[in-house]
């Protein structure tokens, strides 16, 4: 595997993962219950959760243990560091997302005790090193273990480009850019997990310039960058 290339690693492991998915269904529905984690509905359009691309994220922060993760992004998988972070009895969540109305509906979802700051950000079109991309306007002064790269969502994203956008009518492929900003001050422990986003991953293996050992589960659609050096 070592010799192969990116994009053939990637089909390798896009095949694997078509006979790994349905295990991993059921895995997955089963430490939810098993670990009872509230993962129901608020509004009434609103998609239900799929375990089996949760039950891992929950895992990675029960073993780990960090004491900070910020999370780009809002939905159950907030609720799942959520759980994961009082199960330790350890450790904050922040949440940034663009839609105060998902950040509401995630606000009442969550216990009165919960050690989760939901923050509402815009985020604005930039250009770095030559390529489109976006940021979020505002971030938490903190210096995270874990980041959860799961937003913000294309069409939220303000402004333009050369006249180029995320939010035309065209749907423009997030590629979320913050992490080039977080990465000189990182602590040694940290990690990266990215929620799918095949683009925006290929984007931060261009311009990330620290050391990681990069990790690809394609049937859990998430990507973990682990800092090394």
């Amino acid at each position: 595997m070592k010799n192969l290339s990116f994009i053939a690693r990637r089909k390798f492991d896009l095949i694997k993962s078509k006979y790994q998915e349905p295990a991993l269904r059921r895995a997955g529905k089963r430490y939810i219950e098993e670990n009872k984690i509230p993962l129901f509905k608020g509004v009434e359009d609103e998609i239900s959760a799929i375990p089996f691309d949760l039950y891992n994220l929950h895992k990675t922060v029960i073993e780990r243990k960090p004491k900070c993760i910020l999370k780009f992004g809002v939905g159950f998988s907030t609720l799942v560091l959520c759980h994961a972070l009082m199960s330790n009895r350890q450790g904050r969540l922040y949440s940034v997302d663009t839609s105060e109305e998902w950040l509401e509906n995630t606000r009442a979802k969550l216990p009165n005790d919960a050690p989760v700051d939901l923050i509402h950000s815009s985020a604005t079109a930039k250009e770095i090193n030559g390529e489109l991309c976006h940021t979020f306007d505002h971030i938490p002064d903190v210096i995270p273990n874990m980041v959860y790269l799961d937003g913000p969502y294309g069409p939220d994203v303000q402004g333009a480009i050369n006249g180029l956008s995320f939010n035309g009518t065209s749907r423009r492929t997030e590629i979320s850019a913050d992490m080039l900003l977080l990465e000189s001050t990182l602590p040694a422990s940290f990690i990266l997990v990215v929620d799918g986003r095949d683009r925006n991953q290929a984007f931060l293996r261009r311009n990330l310039k620290r050391h990681y050992k990069i990790k690809s589960r394609p049937a859990l659609k998430f990507t973990t960058f682990e800092l090394v050096g």
